[in-house]
């Protein structure tokens, strides 16, 4: 496959995402898996018309999964805890083959209801029942930086990229 080479802004663009991973804190690296078998497998037909509905959907299961989260961690009243509220930054790929998030994930509540790493498998398996979760402790941001804007020289996406809390107070896109 080629690919068209990135233009200056776009690599602009990649490096400050990346310089702002790398200025914060983050607690967790979390991949959320659709493991859709018919997108994944190229003998049988999309599930989606287009990436574009595979992006809608992967959006809004992060939305959801968001609030779901949330609201585990800090209570019915999780939305006017907003400086409580979880912070992450996330970049949607292949959302036309095996559709999955990856984030890294900042814990500002200081005494959650409940762990992290149980919540958030509940919550994506619930909105997604074929999905998956992978939850891992973030030791080193820099190659984790690097590894969750790699598609992004070649044409960063606001459909496909998402900072946290924000999308959870957006009504659907």
């Amino acid at each position: 496959m080629h690919r068209k080479h990135p233009d200056m802004s776009q690599h602009r663009l990649s490096n400050a995402l990346v310089q702002m991973m790398r200025s914060n804190e983050w607690s967790f690296y979390v991949t959320l898996s659709s493991n859709d078998r018919a997108r994944a497998s190229k003998s049988s037909s999309p599930s989606f018309a287009s990436a574009a509905k595979a992006e809608l959907f992967m959006r809004d299961r992060l939305r959801n999964w968001d609030a779901r989260v949330n609201r585990a961690l800090l209570g019915k009243h999780w939305q006017v805890r907003s400086q409580e509220r979880l912070e992450a930054f996330g970049v949607l790929e292949k959302p036309a083959s095996n559709a999955h998030w990856h984030l890294l994930v900042k814990m500002r509540c200081l005494h959650p209801k409940r762990e992290f790493e149980g919540v958030a498998e509940e919550a994506w398996q619930a909105l997604v029942t074929t999905g998956s979760v992978d939850v891992q402790p973030v030791g080193s941001v820099i190659g984790l930086s690097r590894y969750i804007t790699k598609t992004m020289p070649y044409g960063p996406s606001s459909d496909r990229t998402v900072i946290l809390p924000e999308i959870s107070s957006q009504q659907g896109k």
